[in-house]
């Protein structure tokens, strides 16, 4: 049998096997599922939907106190969070650009910029020094 006589995928008897299987199937109605025994609509959600409740009783409870500790404890993580929350297109805009700085406020942000470095530094080494030491606690 040579390459010319062989019948191609797409050949008549193909294409009739495949009008043959799905000659009756329907689409199905506006509102019925194609998997009855599927999920319930609105399952997915009652898990989202519960911790969502739960973070606000929390927060009813405890959120302004533990905000006013973190104030005081890491007011870096205010500031994160704020920004995390603000839109990006939020109108805030600057005039200002690092070419229209005087010396002294550069040298002012490089010296804020090194105490954040050291600050960070520092509580990395508390943090590693605290660790290592439960760590040997609970061994």
């Amino acid at each position: 049998m040579n390459k010319s006589s062989a019948k191609s995928p797409n050949s008549a008897s193909t294409v009739s096997l495949q009008s043959h299987r799905y000659s009756g199937l329907r689409p199905w109605k506006p509102g019925q599922s194609g998997n009855p025994a599927g999920r319930v609509p609105g399952s997915r959600n009652k898990i989202s939907e519960a911790f969502i409740r739960d973070l606000c009783t929390v927060w009813e409870e405890s959120g302004i106190g533990v905000l006013r500790q973190l104030m005081r404890d890491d007011p870096a993580k205010i500031v994160a969070a704020i920004l995390h929350l603000m839109p990006e297109d939020a109108g805030i805009e600057t005039k200002r650009s690092v070419n229209d700085l005087a010396e002294e406020e550069i040298l002012m942000l490089l010296e804020y910029i090194r105490a954040e470095k050291a600050r960070i530094i520092e509580a990395e080494r508390i943090n590693a020094s605290v660790g290592e030491k439960a760590q040997k606690e609970s061994s």
